[in-house]
Parts: C-alpha cells; structure tokens; sequence
C-alpha cells in the first residue's frame, strides 16, 4: 500500500513530462514545452532576431552559406 502512494505520483508526474514535450519543427527535436505555446515561440522569436543580427555584426549575405 505504502509502495503505491509513492509510485502513482512519481508515474502521473513522469506522464505529464513526456506529454509536455513536442518535436521542434526546425530542429526535429524533442523539447519540453509545457509553458509556452507556438504563438509565444514565435514571438519571442521576432522580437529576439533583431538584437541578435546586431550582436553579430549583421546579416550573411553571403549565398553559399
């Protein structure tokens, strides 16, 4: 009995942690996404893709890269 109380927590917090991750379509991936949606990853995506263009000098424009 004592046995049980232990495990079935341990067993639903193991399912909720596989459920929470999602294959990341750029990566093909496996992440742990439980707190943010597709629409927050795009998002933070835009508004992240600016700063880090600056942060490394700008753009390739080179086309074989």
């Amino acid at each position: 009995m004592n046995t049980r109380k232990i495990l079935f927590p341990q067993l639903i917090a193991a399912l909720m942690f596989v459920s929470a991750c999602s294959t990341n379509p750029a990566t093909g991936q496996q992440s742990f996404t439980a707190f943010m949606s597709r629409a927050e990853e795009i998002r933070i995506g835009a508004e992240e893709h600016p700063k880090l263009i600056k942060a490394m000098g700008g753009a390739y424009t080179v086309a074989k890269l």
